[in-house]
């Protein structure tokens, strides 16, 4: 089955999805789609956290239409998925097809995710 999407220049929606997916870009040929989504700083107490979150970047390189996305980790500690699907998509792409979607993320606190994560609480202390 073909998902169904509307594409016009600049997003991409596909219907009963609820992220936005933005044309950032392309890597060989292939457009490059960037999103985002709010995860919970503390996923097991909101109270605690004050319903704060996190903003995950999401970054994914557009495999043909119809295509199923597969996850990529970008492994850690602190490794941005963004930096990653630039350096390896090419070689990935080779090996899975163009059944798939490539999509991975930055990790809470790494690169251009928001909040940033510091280990310290203020300039002095660090």
């Amino acid at each position: 089955m073909r998902a169904r999407h509307k594409r016009e220049p600049g997003t991409v929606t596909y219907v009963g999805k609820s992220i936005e997916w933005n044309t950032c870009g392309e890597i060989t040929g292939r457009p490059l789609e960037c999103g985002s989504i709010d995860v919970p700083i503390d996923q097991f107490d909101a109270v605690r956290s004050n319903n704060k979150t996190f903003t995950i970047p999401l970054i994914r390189l557009h495999g043909g239409d119809g295509a199923q996305n597969l996850l990529l980790n970008p492994s850690g500690p602190g490794n941005s998925g963004l930096g990653f699907i630039y350096q390896y998509s090419e070689q990935l792409s080779t090996i899975v097809g163009p059944g798939f979607h490539l999509l991975t993320f930055d990790p809470r606190g790494v690169n251009m995710s928001r909040l940033a994560a510091t280990c310290y609480p203020n300039a002095e202390t660090r």
